[in-house]
């Protein structure tokens, strides 16, 4: 997100120095600025992937419960079983 921010930043920067200091027209400038809007997308694509990774790993949460039980007695060996112990 902070890229895609940078980049509208640089464009606009860009859109109006050609606007405004070289005189071309709004179309001039948008031909110009193609680049730019490209790499928004492309930007914009890997915030998008990112989301989708980071809702799918939210909703499949599981408890530390379930976890546990699933490694079992290895599980508890490897960590030292400290209910043997008093």
């Amino acid at each position: 997100m902070l890229g895609m921010g940078l980049i509208f930043g640089v464009a606009g920067v860009l859109q109006t120095y050609i606007e405004r200091v070289m005189g071309l027209g709004f179309m001039t400038a948008q031909a110009q600025m193609r680049f730019w809007f490209a790499v928004t997308w492309v930007l914009g694509v890997i915030l998008l992937a990112g989301v989708i990774v980071t809702v799918v790993d939210l909703l499949t949460l599981k408890t530390a419960s379930l976890s546990r039980e699933r490694t079992g007695a290895a599980g508890r060996a490897a960590c030292g079983d400290w209910s043997r112990h008093g």
